[in-house]
């Protein structure tokens, strides 16, 4: 019969060399002043997390209110790597009639709203992470408008004045489809 090795020597030896692989690793005090010294710039500024482009996003639409129509605004910004961002600034949203959806023009502006992004409360309320974007839900006096080839017209003001501009053709509110035929059970 085999004797067991007693364990109660084997495990101060593990904890010792746990905690001397803990202590000389990597780690490092919280509060501590880090020694990284300033990357110098040299011919160009650092680069900065900014809207340059901005583009109507495709699922904007018209929808039925409970009580009116609404129409969906969801705009999406992005930093010169196309990469989506958030920003602060005022937006300018125009919706206009037109002649034909193949070859848009701009008519007859049917309403215009105004946004602004300026503080922390309006940009959780227009927000939406899920999709990157910022929706406005915008009221409309009636549906008909959804009925005729509409073109949207957006522009962005940053805080320094420069401006982002994006259009898109509107499709068109669908009805929903027709509830399909009751089965036939009688078989």
């Amino acid at each position: 019969m085999r004797r067991r090795a007693p364990t109660t020597r084997i495990y101060p030896k593990v904890l010792a060399v746990t905690a001397a692989v803990a202590v000389t690793s990597a780690c490092s005090f919280k509060g501590g002043a880090p020694n990284v010294l300033p990357i110098p710039v040299v011919g160009q500024a650092h680069w900065k997390i900014e809207p340059i482009d901005m583009r109507v996003y495709p699922s904007t639409r018209f929808v039925r209110g409970p009580e009116q129509g609404v129409l969906e605004v969801r705009i999406e910004l992005f930093d010169e790597m196309g990469d989506s961002v958030k920003a602060v600034g005022r937006i300018h949203i125009e919706l206009y009639a037109t002649r034909r959806r193949d070859r848009p023009s701009l008519d007859r502006r049917l309403y215009a709203w105004e946004a602004s992004l300026l503080t922390l409360e309006k940009q959780l309320r227009y927000y939406d992470p899920i999709t990157r974007t910022y929706m406005f839900p915008l009221s409309l006096d009636s549906l008909s408008v959804a009925r005729d080839a509409t073109m949207l017209r957006v522009t962005f003001v940053l805080p320094d004045g420069r401006r982002l501009e994006a259009q898109r053709s509107l499709p068109d509110i669908h009805t929903p489809p027709p509830p399909p035929p009751p089965a036939d059970n009688s078989k």
